[in-house]
């Protein structure tokens, strides 16, 4: 009797096994099928410009016993898929908010861990990959906001990235989107400048004054946390953005989340009102 239970139990052991391997070759299969579609695809409608709110951080810490702010520190990983995502695709600038103005007001033990991981991960153990990627980082902010500790390591990475162009990283840091274009018209106003009346002309003077001059409209918008809100982000560069919003948590993002977003990017119609 004994040894038929046994017999039972690998028997059952092994089917589950069985089909979790078909399972397991099955996915495998439908994700490298769905990859090689987008690229297909975005030969035809390219995505030039990607950009990402990194939500859920904290909350993926709490659920998996952690102190909230630990869940920065495995915030990196996703954050270098979607690097690597985007110069695998030829996606040529990648936005990801990073610290808002607003999460300034967070404890300080927290802004302290977040600073210590942008330090240790960027400047520390990144930075070489990033140079060695062609991979351009800009700090994109209110830098009178920027904390001193970081200020140095600051300027050293945009510097010793500075002459890369495979992708553009645009790291939106003390930032605020309604912020930036009030101090683009606070900048203006000390100028003494005339803002054209025609709209476009109006847009090419304030675009000259913004913290993010120089880069382009989000083509793509991805959130990922589960709201379904824009939260101040880039708000002079989303009026057209295709906005995908995902359930899971940022530390949760694989390659194929950013997959179907950029594929469902590729099905959308854009048609800018008209």
């Amino acid at each position: 009797m004994k040894h038929l239970l046994i017999r039972h139990i690998l028997l059952v052991g092994f089917l589950l096994g069985s089909l979790f391997l078909g399972w397991y070759v099955w996915r495998r299969q439908e994700c490298h099928q769905r990859a090689e579609l987008l690229g297909k695809a975005l030969q035809e409608k390219p995505l030039v410009h990607l950009g990402i709110v990194m939500d859920g951080n904290r909350r993926w810490a709490r659920n998996n016993g952690y102190k909230p702010w630990i869940g920065h520190r495995h915030g990196v990983k996703p954050l270098k898929t979607a690097v690597k995502f985007c110069c695998e695709y030829g996606i040529s600038h990648l936005t990801v908010y990073t610290l808002s103005i607003e999460n300034l007001q967070r404890p300080a033990d927290e802004l302290s861990f977040l600073f210590d991981v942008l330090a240790e991960e960027i400047a520390s153990t990144e930075l070489d990959a990033l140079v060695q990627q062609g991979v351009r980082v800009r700090f994109v902010g209110d830098r009178r906001r920027f904390p001193e500790r970081l200020t140095s390591l600051i300027k050293d990475v945009e510097e010793k990235t500075a002459h890369n162009n495979l992708l553009y990283l645009n790291l939106l840091f003390c930032y605020g989107g309604k912020q930036e274009i009030i101090d683009a018209m606070r900048t203006l106003c000390d100028q003494g400048a005339q803002i054209p009346l025609d709209d476009k002309e109006a847009e090419m003077v304030i675009e000259e004054v913004l913290w993010s001059k120089g880069i382009p409209p989000i083509d793509l918008l991805i959130r990922t946390g589960g709201e379904q809100r824009i939260s101040n982000f880039f708000l002079f560069k989303i009026p057209y953005s295709e906005i995908f919003f995902l359930n899971c948590y940022w530390p949760d993002i694989v390659k194929d989340d950013l997959v179907n977003a950029a594929l469902r990017f590729t099905q959308a119609q854009r048609r800018y009102g008209r």
